[in-house]
């Protein structure tokens, strides 16, 4: 954690704050990360492990920027 997010949650807590989970966002939530799709490409792997990246998205009907570009799925 950087010095500038240090002070921000020092600021939260001397303000009352008492969770240290982050607050919920607005905004689209994740769709990509599913159980489903780690089956997917759990499965697609396994059977042939030089598929690229655009193919597993393929698969799993995501997009390549939802993929999590080297994220472990």
């Amino acid at each position: 954690m950087g010095r500038a997010q240090t002070f921000v949650w020092h600021s939260r807590f001397k303000n009352g704050r008492t969770a240290v989970d982050d607050d919920e966002r607005s905004g689209r939530p994740s769709s990509s990360t599913t159980p489903e799709n780690g089956t997917k490409i759990r499965q697609a792997i396994h059977e042939d492990r030089r598929r690229t990246i655009n193919d597993l998205c393929d698969i799993a009907g995501i997009g390549y920027e939802n993929s999590g570009k080297g994220k472990e799925i």
